[in-house]
């Protein structure tokens, strides 16, 4: 007897991989097309983090100047971008959904990408989340914490239907 039932409660994600970092024009380029796409639930922008002083040396404490830290048009929301992009995970809806994201990525980078399917954001609270947020209702905001940061996250609601 096969005791392996197939978990239907599991979400379908999706790693948008670039060949390189992406400039923060390309990045609200590529953003504004996937906010068009009805049925993502959840999206982190991964990368290396962006310091907004300079960490260490003799300009330790300065205001550090880098062409990827600046703010990008999302919809209608002002984000401040605070990585260099190289990879974005996508929580879907839908399976059907993925060719839509594949086809945004078409239009918007002019160098390769893979879509990779996994799971790269958490389903269950883990003792970061807690701290940061107390119990966890929406677990739309599972994995979206930077224990590093001081800011909330940006929330770029669906349209009515």
């Amino acid at each position: 007897m096969d005791t392996n039932v197939p978990d239907t409660n599991v979400p379908v994600q999706i790693e948008v991989f670039t060949e390189r970092f992406l400039s923060p024009e390309t990045v609200e380029e590529l953003l504004t097309e996937i906010a068009k796409i009805d049925g993502i639930a959840r999206l982190i922008l991964h990368g290396p983090r962006i310091a907004p002083a300079v960490p260490e040396g003799p300009a330790k404490g300065t205001p550090n100047v880098h062409k990827g830290r600046r703010h990008i048009q999302v919809g209608q929301q002002d984000v401040e971008l605070g990585v260099q992009v190289g990879r974005i995970w996508l929580e879907l809806e839908d399976e059907d959904v993925i060719e839509q994201v594949e086809e945004a990525c078409r239009r918007t980078l002019p160098f390769g990408f893979q879509i990779n399917r996994g799971l790269y954001l958490r389903t269950r609270p883990t003792q970061t989340d807690y701290a940061k947020w107390g119990v966890i209702r929406d677990t739309r905001v599972l994995g979206m914490t930077d224990p590093k940061s001081k800011s909330r996250i940006c929330s770029i609601y669906p349209r009515e239907r």
